[in-house]
């Protein structure tokens, strides 16, 4: 059976699969084929390394590729259930806690909760104690909390006891509430994602029962995409083998992208510390690439710190040389990214085999738009369409209700967005005197509430209606960019974003920026515009009419959504300074990321491979003028088509001494700017 499992396999692929010493690290090149070495290794641990299915555990970072890991296992050995345990960490340890549930004080059947729940359980927490606070504060300190407690949890400690929070005064209140949360999901019966694997550890290194059983049972365990493992993940890896079971790692530093979510890549190069006499097997042989697309990954990579360089090599040939657009604005960004995709598909290529990467989500707006008008079939993966997504919607409900005091469904979302202590009772108070033949608008109505009504709830509905009333005044005719700054700034909306502080409130803040962007780009294209023609524009580039799930659809997503995916043609977009890599990239740390990141976008590519950047680029309607990234300037000249004269910037390469960044050359200045 060895030949048979072995037949397709390269030497180094072979030698990973059958692998008989201690610990193994397989150091997989992007597109080398790491998911059939954990296939076969796992068929050949059973049919010639002598394991009972039931001894391994093999463990993932997503459903889909555990999915397609047991469905390829099953083909290697025939098919049936191997009992082989195969799952995402979450998954695997939600299994195994059902299993030794009274051990922790819970029953079998437990839920699991997401962080919506999360978030209600700490806020109801905080109301008890505080009943009188204002739900706003409520729900920023239960957000507080709750990252508190992840940051913690990823460390491997626990957030309700003391000595793992930080000791500002100022969150003093965050460790006994905690404690609260702990003992109410207790009481509940529910757990949290991180609290699977917290609770898991707990029972491998404080049970001694339930240490006996499981490192018994697991003779050898196999991580893939270990490279983003947080510490946790390791200590939970360390105490299934530390009753002398076997280990194999597949991941690859080059692909480490999730560090803003508590991801070590230190875990992986640091391997061999915790595992003396690590045995690495590097992967080089790529299957996916050309070998233009290789090289210029391994320029885009070769600065950073590694485990062991890797030069990808394939028999793909060299391939087409990467073009480079330089581009005037995002709109003619997007303007001549159709265009090339439009090319492609006239060329014979497949929409689905076309893939538009950016850097961040608010980035899609002008290619959807663009697509849209082309009707190019698209669909945005892994994140929500732009104008579907909540600030965006609620912009847009706030601009709704200044076009049209009557429209009650964007009153009712945004009477009290951001929170302004106007509660569902007084909503459905306003909303009831609406009954009858002849209504008046919701904002009349509302008015009127108020006035009758006093008190706190009639004052904070008098607030509201004023607020809607001075937005109302202003020219929206005349400047729609200084309507939407306003209902951005006067609703108080950026502000509460800025105060939460995290990364999702600055994307959140990212996308605002976008859709003023696009307000700019109607009022100057129409001769007349208006806020309803605007609303109306934008309900038509919503509309999915022209979606085409017969010819399939061009992939538009971050990077990060990127990962583990392929396409024959991807065009890598929005390479300027301070958007990729982007400006939260601060330090030496950050820079490396973002170098990680822009090494997946490259291997993402088959065949055909595009550079974008614009000259400027639009923030909160003010045009700015773009840099084009640095990371350009690492790529070999002679792998690029179009790129220009480009000057190679020391910005990332030299970091002042507490790793701020330090400009000490000439920006890349386009030949006519010089």
């Amino acid at each position: 059976m060895t030949d048979a499992l072995l037949r397709d396999l390269n030497p180094a692929q072979a030698r990973a699969v059958t692998w008989t010493g201690g610990p193994l690290l397989v150091l997989a090149g992007a597109g080398t084929g790491k998911t059939r070495v954990v296939t076969h290794r796992i068929a050949w641990l059973l049919q010639d390394g002598g394991l009972k299915p039931w001894s391994i555990l093999a463990m993932t970072f997503t459903n889909k590729a555990a999915r397609e890991m047991r469905e390829r296992v099953d083909r290697l050995l025939g098919g049936g259930d191997h009992a082989v345990t195969l799952g995402t960490f979450h998954s695997v340890a939600a299994r195994l806690l059902r299993g030794f549930a009274d051990r922790l004080g819970y029953e079998p059947g437990f839920t699991i909760i997401d962080t919506d729940d999360q978030l209600r359980l700490l806020k109801r927490l905080l109301r008890e104690e505080r009943p009188h606070a204002a739900a706003r504060d409520l729900e920023a300190d239960a957000k507080t909390a709750r990252r508190l407690a992840e940051e913690a949890m990823r460390e491997g400690l626990r957030p309700a006891a003391k000595g793992t929070l930080p000791r500002d005064r100022d969150l003093s209140w965050v460790g006994p509430l905690l404690r609260r949360y702990a003992q109410a999901k207790r009481a509940s019966q529910l757990m949290d994602f991180d609290d699977l694997l917290m609770n898991l550890l707990q029972l491998l290194r404080e049970d001694e029962l339930v240490r006996g059983v499981l490192t018994a049972r697991y003779r050898h365990v196999l991580v893939d995409e270990f490279q983003d493992t947080n510490r946790l993940q390791l200590e939970l890896v360390r105490a299934f083998t530390a009753g002398g079971a076997g280990l194999t790692v597949v991941g690859d530093d080059d692909q480490s992208i999730y560090g803003w979510r508590g991801a070590r890549v230190e875990n992986l190069l640091d391997l061999g510390t915790v595992y003396p006499g690590l045995e690495v097997v590097p992967l080089e042989e790529n299957y996916r690439s050309t070998q233009t697309i290789l090289t210029a990954a391994y320029h885009a990579i070769r600065r950073n710190p590694h485990l062991r360089e890797k030069r990808l090599v394939t028999r793909q040939g060299e391939g087409e040389a990467i073009r480079v657009l330089a581009c005037e604005t995002e709109a003619d960004e997007a303007d001549k990214v159709a265009d090339a995709v439009l090319a492609l598909r006239r060329g014979g290529v497949s929409a689905s085999a076309i893939a538009v990467f950016f850097r961040t989500n608010a980035q899609s707006r002008a290619f959807e738009a663009r697509f849209r008008r082309g009707r190019i079939p698209h669909r945005v993966v892994g994140g929500q369409r732009f104008y579907e997504r909540l600030e965006i919607r609620d912009a847009l409900a706030f601009a709704r209700l200044v076009a049209n005091p009557s429209d009650r469904v964007a009153f009712e979302r945004i009477v009290n967005t951001p929170p302004r202590g106007i509660g569902e009772q007084t909503v459905s108070a306003i909303l009831a005197t609406l009954a009858g033949t002849d209504p008046p608008p919701v904002l009349d109505a509302a008015r009127a509430w108020a006035a009758t009504t006093g008190g706190r709830a009639g004052a904070a509905v008098a607030r509201f209606t004023s607020l809607v009333d001075g937005l109302a005044a202003v020219p929206a005719g005349a400047d729609l960019v200084a309507l939407f700054n306003a209902i951005l700034q006067q609703t108080g909306y950026l502000a509460r974003l800025e105060a939460e502080g995290t990364l999702e409130s600055e994307g959140r803040r990212e996308n605002l920026s976008a859709l003023v962007t696009s307000v700019a780009e109607y009022a100057a294209r129409e001769p007349a515009p208006t806020l309803r023609g605007y609303l109306e524009s934008v309900s038509l580039q919503t509309d999915t009419d022209e979606w085409d799930e017969g010819e399939g659809a061009v992939a538009l997503m971050t990077v990060h959504a990127a990962k583990g995916l392929e396409f024959d043609a991807v065009f890598v977009t929005g390479l300027e300074e301070g958007l990729f890599p982007h400006l939260w990239s601060e330090g030496e740390r950050g820079v490396e990321e973002e170098r990680r990141l822009f090494h997946v976008a490259i291997t993402r590519a088959r065949r055909r491979l595009w550079f974008t950047h614009a000259r400027t680029r639009a923030r909160f309607g003010q045009w700015q003028y773009a840099t084009p990234s640095p990371f350009l300037t690492d790529i070999p000249r002679h792998l690029l088509s179009g790129a220009g004269p480009l000057r190679r910037r020391s910005l990332l390469a030299r970091l002042g001494e507490e790793g701020t960044w330090v400009d000490t050359s000439t920006s890349q200045i386009p030949p006519e700017d010089e």
